[in-house]
């Protein structure tokens, strides 16, 4: 309610219970509802022919009413515009470089690549392809990704992971989601604190890098 004040201005019998009952029908259980209503409170208030909209966007995608992932897709197709899925569907596939059918996969994963602003995306996905060298279908595959902040998480430890290559610490071909997912501990535990001899100064790089600042060039 503290998000979704006009909630309380809804007609009940008309509005919200037949939503309900419609979500129930998709599959969803109460619970399931629940937390769909607490990620996209508006969904319920919406025209009933909105949320069949909505649903039918979803079972398009290919997202199985059954998987856990349903009601989060349900949440980001409805704050997409009526008519603009096809638009927001095109504007993916392009950036991607991907069919319709992998963006349904990357869908499946992460319902909220369908959120993500043009611009953001844009400037993820090159840095990806530009200077990580990572092709179309490895990001596809593995739309978490798309998720990290470019600044904080991607460009700081894409840093590391090129000065290590370039000093011959680690192999050439480790893998970059492997360095980009794990938290803040494991990543330190692993590409930082078996180098503080080695290699001293990178910890103290990287951390300028997370701040926003540039770190120094890397000399082989």
């Amino acid at each position: 309610l503290r998000r979704s004040m006009y909630l309380l201005t809804q007609n009940l019998e008309r509005v919200v219970k037949p939503n309900m009952a419609l979500l129930r029908q998709s599959g969803l259980a109460e619970s399931e509802i629940a937390k769909l209503v607490l990620r996209a409170p508006r969904l319920v208030a919406l025209e009933t022919g909105r949320v069949k909209e909505i649903v039918v966007c979803a079972d398009m995608l290919g997202v199985p009413r059954s998987s856990g992932i349903f009601k989060y897709a349900l949440a980001s197709i409805s704050s997409i515009s009526p008519g603009k899925l096809n638009d927001r569907s095109d504007f993916l596939k392009k950036t991607l470089g991907c069919s319709q059918a992998e963006l349904g996969a990357a869908v499946r994963k992460l319902p909220n690549v369908l959120n993500f602003s043009e611009g953001r995306l844009t400037r993820v996905v090159d840095f990806l392809k530009t200077e990580v060298g990572l092709d179309s279908k490895y990001i596809v595959r593995r739309p978490a990704i798309l998720g990290y902040s470019l600044p904080r998480r991607l460009m700081p430890r894409h840093y590391v992971l090129k000065a290590l290559k370039a000093k011959g610490l680690v192999e050439k071909d480790v893998d970059f989601y492997g360095t980009i997912s794990p938290s803040e501990k494991i990543f330190s535990k692993r590409f930082l604190d078996p180098y503080k001899d080695s290699f001293p100064g990178l910890a103290d790089a990287y951390a300028a890098a997370c701040a926003g600042q540039v770190p120094p060039v890397i000399q082989p």
